[in-house]
């Protein structure tokens, strides 16, 4: 891990991939790597209503 990073953005604009599903993905890679820094998820979907 680069000790200069100090936090994570993920913009993710849906629409192929179920929000769930890279949700699930991103908790599971941090999980993994042992992420320490503050990450922040901004997801917009084609159809958020959905949830």
């Amino acid at each position: 891990m680069d000790p200069n990073v100090k936090a994570v953005l993920f913009n993710i604009f849906g629409g192929i991939t179920r929000g769930d599903e890279v949700a699930k993905g991103v908790l599971e890679a941090t999980a993994t790597l042992g992420v320490k820094v503050p990450m922040v998820l901004r997801m917009a979907a084609l159809a958020p209503r959905r949830g």
